[in-house]
């Protein structure tokens, strides 16, 4: 009902309460008129838009695509003697459109801000800019994405806002924009620099501008997506304080950011924390949202991701399925955001033991990757293919794809990556699957380096560093170094089970493999070692790991 009052009094505002002010104005001083009416126009759209956007529950039953089809009829009807106003007004409604999904409306509404404006503005101007940049950055949201062009706008509107309106709101969103789309190609380091730029102009001249929250959450999933988890989260829980104070716990734009924050602690080692968190903030997007749009989608990559960790993949797999019906519908087939849950979706597979399909699911991911422009995403997928292919005893298949993927990878992040130390250890595993273990270790060793050196200097990624230290053992244990091994192993497991919410899968395997080399040496717990691997068969434990399990107390007497 109450929505349904809301709807009716908006339409009634758009039918008239703008366009009346313009006409009561009319009798006023023609020079101040003009000047208060559009000040006032404006200052209604700004407040229709924050009313007209998903934000809460009560807002939900809005039909915003016939309002905004509305609004921008009777904007260009009513004010098209007035270039200047109707730019500033199709401006406002194109960030509308494109907070509510509506991205292709969006596209064009600021394409026509920016006609508008270039008609008239001679040369280069802030306002023109300011256009430019609207115009580039949705079209990375576009179904296809138009990623080369929305760089090329990005790009030609950014030194102008530094010229022309430095410190500024505009030149802050253009920023984040920026920095988004470049990260989305790849270009990391020079994302890094707009982040740093952005970072500055919210500590200096914008520090208290509503604009900084969403630029610390651009600037924190920029450090998670770069595998810096314990960066981002003073970054994400300033924007979530900001917003909280401004919007309350329950906004949409609330909400983004808790979404991002619980993923973020799932990195720093709080799956559970972070779970929690974001099965709450999906609930809430689901009454307020009607339609998929890009915020709506992050939550429920996120929820699929941390219930895996979790160890409940049944229902990771539920949310990825939803995840991928919604991406389709909102980008198609060769999206980054539509490879992205193939991808994710193929992790699932995997660790549920399902190799087969999880080679099929990450060969999708590295189609639609690829059609998207999307390299860094590619060569992850490919490389997690190979593992899903070295499973399935086809090791000499997947070693070429391995090695490819961790070029691509030093190339793109670096050589001392947590990205890389990831491709490291899978192709270390591949390298051990064909009896290479000698060559085996040496890579082990290096992803090791990596992750114990990115430990101390940012914090965070003890659990991987023992996971790969527990699968270096296997290797030591084929070169007959058994002791050597079953020490290693000892320390694995005991750092896993340190963790303030330990991974079932990475217990379980770690697990599993401490079974094998602990009784292959007679070691005196041997019998409790595997009524600790029995005992975790009979609790919730991931497919893969419970493979190991049973490979494990099969090698060792049944």
């Amino acid at each position: 009902a109450a929505g349904a009052a809301l709807a009716a009094l908006l339409a009634a505002g758009l039918g008239g309460t703008v366009w009346q002010m313009r006409r009561a104005q009319a009798e006023a001083a023609r020079a101040n008129a003009l000047a208060e009416e559009s000040q006032a126009q404006l200052d209604y759209l700004g407040s229709l838009l924050d009313v007209l956007a998903p934000n809460t529950e009560e807002s939900r039953e809005i039909d915003r695509a016939e309002l905004l089809d509305e609004a921008t009829a009777r904007a260009r009807a009513e004010l098209a003697a007035r270039p200047r106003v109707l730019a500033s007004v199709e401006l406002r409604l194109g960030l509308l459109a494109e907070e509510v999904g509506e991205y292709a409306r969006a596209a064009a509404l600021f394409d026509s801000v920016l006609a508008r404006r270039r008609q008239l503005f001679v040369g280069a101007s802030a306002a023109t800019a300011e256009a430019l940049a609207a115009s580039g950055g949705v079209r990375a949201r576009l179904k296809p994405p138009q990623h080369e062009e929305a760089w090329r706008r990005l790009s030609a509107a950014l030194p102008v806002l530094r010229r022309q309106a430095p410190g500024s709101p505009q030149l802050l969103r253009a920023l984040g924009m920026a920095a988004t789309v470049l990260g989305n190609a790849d270009r990391y380091a020079e994302a890094s620099r707009l982040i740093d730029e952005g970072m500055a102009l919210c500590d200096g001249p914008l520090a208290d501008d509503e604009g900084c929250s969403g630029f610390w959450l651009t600037a924190g999933s920029y450090h998670e997506r770069i595998g810096r988890p314990v960066q981002a989260v003073p970054l994400l829980e300033r924007a979530l304080q900001a917003r909280r104070q401004r919007l309350g716990d329950r906004h949409a734009d609330t909400l983004a950011v808790a979404s991002q924050l619980a993923l973020v602690h799932a990195g720093t080692g709080n799956p559970g924390r972070g779970l929690a968190l974001l099965e709450e903030v999906v609930q809430a997007q689901r009454r307020i949202y009607t339609r998929p749009t890009q915020e709506s989608l992050a939550a429920l990559q996120h929820l699929s991701r941390l219930r895996s960790l979790a160890g409940d993949n049944a229902r990771g797999l539920e949310a990825n399925a939803e995840y991928l019906r919604q991406a389709r519908a909102l980008f198609g087939e060769d999206h980054p955001d539509t490879a992205l849950g193939h991808a994710e979706r193929g992790g699932l597979l995997f660790a549920e033991a399902r190799f087969a399909e999880a080679a099929a699911a990450y060969a999708e991911a590295v189609r639609a990757y690829r059609a998207s422009g999307g390299e860094a995403g590619a060569a992850i997928a490919e490389g997690n293919r190979a593992d899903a292919l070295r499973e399935l005893g086809r090791p000499a298949e997947a070693l070429p794809l391995q090695q490819a993927a961790l070029r691509t990878m030093e190339r793109l992040f670096g050589p001392d990556s947590p990205r890389v130390a990831g491709r490291l250890s899978n192709l270390a595993r591949t390298e051990a699957a064909l009896g290479r273990h000698a060559r085996a270790l040496a890579t082990y060793d290096r992803s090791l380096r990596i992750y114990q050196g990115q430990a101390q200097e940012h914090g965070g990624g003890g659990a991987n560093a023992a996971y790969v230290a527990a699968w270096r053992a296997r290797s030591l244990l084929a070169l007959g170094r058994a002791a050597e091994a079953e020490a290693v192993l000892r320390q694995s497991v005991a750092r896993i089970e340190a963790e303030p919410e330990p991974s079932p899968r990475l217990r379980g395997e770690a697990l599993a493999f401490l079974v094998e080399a602990a009784c292959r040496n007679r070691a005196a717990d041997c019998a409790p070692l595997r009524e600790q691997a029995q005992a975790a068969l009979r609790g919730a434990v991931p497919g893969v790991a419970a493979r190991r399990l049973r490979d494990a107390l099969a090698a060792t007497g049944g």
